[in-house]
């Protein structure tokens, strides 16, 4: 299981270095990424997204969220759970940890949360 979650995570973060922190080209680069996954892979790659996904879904992170973007519906809180994965592990688990963390994170978007640069994840990140 944690072989598969550092599969994860390093599939995640190669998409994210050589992306310099675009979020259209990160998703271009993580959905090239998951085509060439096998099906075994590609299954464990998708339920460990679900799983972060779920454990984002809490309410100090939708706070944070609220604070980030001076306000969050449901949807971009959506948005704001995949880019949240899309920054990596490092950030990922801290501000599951810590939402206050996020307060030392440069969001890179250049959109409010829920715009079309967190929209974007969703194609790659919610397949």
């Amino acid at each position: 299981m944690s072989k598969n979650i550092d599969e994860f995570w390093t599939t995640v973060e190669r998409a994210l270095v050589a992306s310099g922190g675009d979020m259209e080209r990160k998703c271009e680069l993580l959905t090239a990424e998951l085509e060439r996954l096998s099906g075994e892979k590609s299954k464990a790659f998708n339920q460990h997204l679900r799983d972060l996904f779920h454990r984002a879904y809490i309410w100090d992170l939708w706070g944070a969220a609220y604070l980030m973007n001076e306000g969050c519906r449901d949807d971009s809180l959506m948005d704001f759970r995949y880019t949240l994965i899309s920054l990596g592990r490092t950030v990922c688990e801290n501000a599951l940890a810590n939402p206050d963390s996020l307060a030392l994170v440069n969001w890179t978007w250049g959109e409010r949360i829920g715009g079309n640069a967190g929209s974007a994840a969703q194609p790659a990140f919610g397949r």
